[in-house]
């Protein structure tokens, strides 16, 4: 199986919304967090470093698509991308849009954020009162080995081996 088939279920999402912003929780257990760094590296260690994620697309071919992901630290790794992998690693969310915070504990670490609603409907997210998101871990178990990671999807895509950044690991939020 090319996902991990570890016990997941004490990672925690909540997703929700209000009339001005959308929100976003992870609680993660986590009792061996990595956080590694990177000199003159654009993602800093965010890349190889335990870390929850968010996906947004324009669409669902993942034609544009942003990402999010944020390590304990509130270190962000940003991206914009297109379907397939064609990453742009210049592009990072406004500092002024996100609002974010994280608590590291004994047993993991919680990161929670707001964007703008009005964010999000500005770069062409936000379509119909709905969203197409996905929403993603990356929990690495052994700080000398960067392929000792768990990969975890809140929706399956599918695929042979582990990959985020396909259109079938989108699923719509709805602002009611």
């Amino acid at each position: 199986m090319p996902w991990s088939d570890a016990d997941f279920r004490s990672t925690e999402v909540h997703l929700n919304h209000d009339i001005d912003s959308f929100y976003f929780q992870f609680i993660a257990i986590d009792t061996t967090p990595i956080i590694q760094y990177l000199a003159n590296n654009k993602t800093n260690g965010v890349g190889i470093s335990d870390r929850v994620e968010l996906f947004f697309s324009e669409d669902k071919a993942m034609s544009t698509y942003y990402g999010l992901e944020i390590d304990s630290d509130l270190r962000i790794l940003s991206f914009k991308s297109h379907y397939y992998r064609k990453v742009d690693l210049n592009w990072s969310w406004p500092k002024n849009i996100l609002s974010l915070h994280a608590n590291k504990n004994s047993t993991g670490y919680t990161v929670w954020g707001s964007i703008p609603r009005t964010f999000l409907k500005s770069m062409g997210l936000e379509k119909n009162n709905q969203i197409l998101i996905g929403v993603f871990q990356a929990d690495f178990t052994d700080v000398k080995n960067p392929n000792s990671v768990d990969w975890i999807t809140w929706k399956s895509p599918n695929t042979p081996s582990p990959d985020f950044h396909t259109p079938a690991a989108l699923q719509p939020y709805y602002f009611f």
